[in-house]
């Protein structure tokens, strides 16, 4: 029996990363009506890695449909089902894949200012090894990623040339801090949900706080590995892993290896005026694209 007679994808949260996607998705799975995997990011969909974009991401083909389906649990049809993986608005393949399977499907996007957006992501891979402990500026030098996933206008373009704009919920990183309770009331109605008056108790928690690595090398050691195995096509070698739960393990140890930052760095001043001035054009191209009024982030 083929996935669409049986099991329907009524949302994605699809981007963009370390803009908020994990709270919104923790809010969401507190709901009654809705019915999340208990794994966030399944990183399905992508074409590419999510960390390494040079790198193929084969779960679709080696790990299948009947696997993704599996994540979701035991369904109800009086639950929605939905997934987070903020890495799929990076993908014109993820969008092509998921408009063949589900052409009504619904999307959940949360945009953050590109410069804080980039600031956060290299903490955050500091953290799990996946570079080294290297300044912000050699960071961004190096691995052009860090600004690319910033320029917000061309990813959702090739979304919305695949889906109508009426199937995009689209917000900021501002009006979650801003309005917390009131953004998940209208994510709510977005997805025409009966109680759209919950109110989960993680609207009051924050989400993947930002941390530091206590020794580096054991955690660049292990995403490294992992990079070595994809790179060389021996997928197969992380999808038994991965049925075995000792992915899951290698990632508790990880996390282990990390402790809550006592202050927040800051990015240099001149760094922060280079950036603003390098997503400028993307920022206006944004407004007019999506009618948002971005004025803080010029």
């Amino acid at each position: 029996m083929s996935m669409q007679s049986n099991f329907q994808l009524d949302f994605l949260g699809i981007g963009t990363e370390k803009s908020g996607t994990s709270w919104i998705a923790n809010c969401l799975m507190e709901h009654p009506e809705i019915n999340l995997p208990k794994e966030k990011e399944l990183f399905f969909w992508n074409a590419y890695d999510p960390h390494y974009l040079e790198v193929d991401n084969l779960k679709y083909e080696t790990l299948g449909i009947e696997w993704y389906k599996k994540q979701f649990g035991k369904q109800s049809s009086k639950k929605l089902n939905g997934e987070f993986t903020p890495t799929y608005i990076y993908c014109e393949t993820a969008a092509k894949r998921i408009r063949e399977k589900f052409p009504n499907i619904k999307f959940i996007i949360i945009l953050r200012n590109p410069t804080q957006r980039a600031f956060s992501q290299y903490i955050h891979d500091k953290k799990i090894g996946l570079i080294k402990n290297i300044s912000f500026e050699k960071a961004i030098e190096s691995h052009e990623n860090y600004l690319t996933k910033g320029l917000y206008s061309k990813f959702i373009k090739i979304y919305l040339s695949n889906f109508p704009r009426e199937n995009f919920f689209i917000t900021t990183f501002d009006e979650m801090v801003k309005n917390p309770e009131e953004l998940m009331t209208d994510i709510y109605s977005f997805l025409s949900l009966n109680n759209t008056s919950f109110v989960a108790k993680s609207t009051f928690k924050k989400a993947n706080q930002a941390s530091s690595v206590k020794f580096s090398p054991l955690n660049y050691f292990m995403m490294h590995s992992e990079y070595f195995l994809r790179k060389n096509k021996l997928n197969f070698i992380l999808n038994f892993l991965e049925i075995l739960k000792r992915r899951k393990l290698a990632i508790s140890i990880r996390n282990l290896n990390t402790s809550p930052l006592k202050e927040y760095p800051e990015i240099k001043n001149n760094t922060f005026l280079k950036l603003k001035k390098y997503y400028l054009d993307d920022v206006v191209a944004l407004e007019n694209l999506l009618n948002l009024d971005l004025s803080s982030w010029k």
